[in-house]
């Protein structure tokens, strides 16, 4: 263990040893066991542009903008808000937003890195800013990153667009046939990739929805 690690941490983690494999809650997040479908190379950065903002960061600035609103947003409508500019970002300017994977759950998008910073609000609004753990404090942060003018501008367009609709809402148009939850929530692959909805999915739903072959 690292010398640096408090007594109750290390105590913690010897606990933790202790647990056998079967004993570990996966309710929140379901472990994935069958892999025979998985598919690969679906996250090469092959045609698009990573911008690597931590997907946190991009939370906190929606949030800051939406309160400024009025809004209260509550962890369902801050994943899909965060994924409409992720998708937007995608599709119309050819950037990944964040290195960090959006996966197809039963109310839409989700991203984890979101869900399980904000879960401790359940389904009330989240009135605080989402932390990050620190790998040069080693301690929990508030995420924060600066963004550029483009990425800004888009983050804006949604808070327009969407501070004024509920979380239900945004999840219904999340769900429309035909668009990158509805590929892999009915997909006929029992395991795509863990639900993960990838850039190639986004892609190829936007191009069918443009009619492009």
């Amino acid at each position: 263990m690292a010398k640096n690690l408090s007594e109750k941490l290390r105590r913690e983690l010897s606990e933790l040893k202790l647990v056998a494999d079967e004993d570990i809650d996966l309710s929140d997040i379901p472990e994935t066991t069958d892999w025979g479908t998985a598919l690969r190379g679906m996250w090469n950065a092959k045609g698009y542009e990573p911008l690597g903002y931590d997907i946190r960061a991009v939370a906190n600035e929606i949030l800051k903008r939406a309160w400024a609103t009025g809004a209260k947003p509550t962890n369902m409508w801050l994943n899909k808000v965060a994924w409409f500019v992720y998708e937007r970002m995608l599709v119309e300017f050819g950037k990944l937003l964040t290195p960090a994977r959006v996966e197809a759950w039963d109310h839409g998008p989700v991203f984890r890195e979101i869900y399980g910073s904000a879960k401790v609000f359940r389904d009330e609004p989240v009135d605080a800013l989402l932390q990050q753990f620190s790998m040069r404090t080693r301690k929990m942060e508030t995420a924060a990153s600066t963004f550029d003018h483009q990425t800004s501008s888009i983050i804006d367009e949604a808070i327009r667009s969407f501070s004024k609709k509920t979380a239900s809402q945004l999840r219904n148009i999340s769900h429309v046939e035909g668009s990158p939850w509805y590929r892999i929530w009915y997909s006929d692959q029992k395991t795509s990739a863990g639900m993960v909805i990838s850039p190639s999915v986004i892609l190829a739903a936007a191009k069918a929805r443009s009619g492009e072959k």
